[in-house]
């Protein structure tokens, strides 16, 4: 190819106008950082680690944009050292903002996995038992393959939200073999509830419910200790108003769930389910702080994992589904695709021991 062409081509965007592209993308970035509690900048820190790889492609091209014009044609690469100091200065802030801006994502990013792990609890006599939650979606009809995949992986307890009357019908004879004890939960009329399937016997707890805010405590009783467990389904942030109603539901969830412990001081405990919130929000954070009590955000043990994806377009990807623990260890945690769901399922071992 003719190299006066190619330099023609790469000069269609002078030296200002990258340098303004690289500045609104470091403006962007530090939005992101800043403006943590506004809805719709909740709603693309959602997605950090897309912006993370986003920040970084802008300045590789920028850089490979100036590397092929110096490499095409030197004239236009004197004509940016002939430039004022004052633009060269400007060069350098700018791109000395978008560095900032991506370790701040970095930072954050890795934030959230910067914790003790669970690991296993070494005691002198061990219980394991394994658990499957998932959001199946209401409207899934694809039940036998549903059912497969829940027979595949047989938990010792199985937590299934948005659970209806068409999935029990495919499942009961399952569940009746293999299960000691089943109850089904109703939540209200667009979302038929939530199924607690389990090897091990065990007693509702008070139910909470506000809003949209379902809040569903079980105790069971593994080995002769008390194991509490809380199902979440919070509102979905489709809306300022749901996102207000979200954050206002996750402030409530640490007091009704640390007042179990008045009742069961000795008990351990697993908070889980879809919370609607990812690792990077600040409202996660501030749940993570309300949990006076010992917890682990145990899915954020084993590395990144997405729970969740933008139905019409599958390859975005968030982590909104979790799992928190209270003294006991967790082993071996994946998000595990469920048939026809927008949501990943969650697969894990919990030990517990007697001391």
């Amino acid at each position: 190819m003719n190299h006066t062409v190619v330099a023609r081509y790469f000069n269609l965007w002078d030296t200002q106008m990258l340098l303004f592209f690289l500045f609104l993308s470091s403006l962007a970035g530090f939005a992101l950082m800043i403006f943590v509690d506004v809805y719709y900048i909740e709603l693309l820190r959602s997605f950090l680690p897309y912006w993370m790889i986003a920040h970084l492609a802008v300045a590789v091209l920028i850089f490979l944009s100036v590397l092929i014009r110096y490499c095409w044609s030197k004239k236009y690469f004197r004509r940016f050292s002939s430039q004022k100091k004052l633009l060269r200065y400007l060069w350098l802030f700018v791109a000395s903002l978008h560095a900032i801006v991506w370790w701040l994502f970095l930072a954050s990013f890795l934030d959230t996995y910067a914790h003790d792990k669970t690991g296993t609890i070494i005691l002198k006599e061990e219980w394991e038992v394994s658990i499957l939650y998932a959001n199946v979606f209401v409207d899934n009809r694809d039940v036998e393959e549903l059912r497969q995949a829940v027979m595949k992986y047989d938990p010792d307890i199985l937590l299934l939200v948005e659970f209806s009357d068409v999935h029990y019908r495919w499942l009961e004879s399952y569940l009746q073999n293999n299960y000691t004890t089943i109850n089904r939960l109703t939540w209200d009329q667009w979302y038929d509830g939530t199924l607690i399937a389990s090897r091990y016997s065990f007693q509702e707890l008070p139910r909470y419910i506000a809003g949209f805010l379902d809040l569903e405590p079980v105790v069971f009783d593994i080995a002769g200790q008390d194991v509490i467990m809380n199902i979440v389904h919070t509102a979905s942030p489709v809306s300022e108003r749901y996102f207000d109603l979200r954050n206002k539901q996750l402030e409530q969830i640490a007091g009704h769930v640390e007042k179990q412990f008045e009742d069961y001081p000795d008990a351990s405990s697993v908070l889980l389910g879809d919370f609607n919130v990812t690792p990077w929000s600040l409202y996660y954070k501030r749940l993570l702080a309300n949990l006076w009590t010992d917890w682990t955000a145990s899915s954020a043990d084993f590395g990144h994992i997405f729970t969740w994806y933008v139905p019409f377009f599958p390859l975005i990807k968030a982590h909104i589904d979790h799992a928190f623990v209270s003294s006991m260890g967790v082993n071996d945690l994946q998000a595990l695709p469920i048939p026809w769901s927008d949501h990943y399922g969650l697969y894990f071992d919990i030990t517990l021991g007697d001391d």
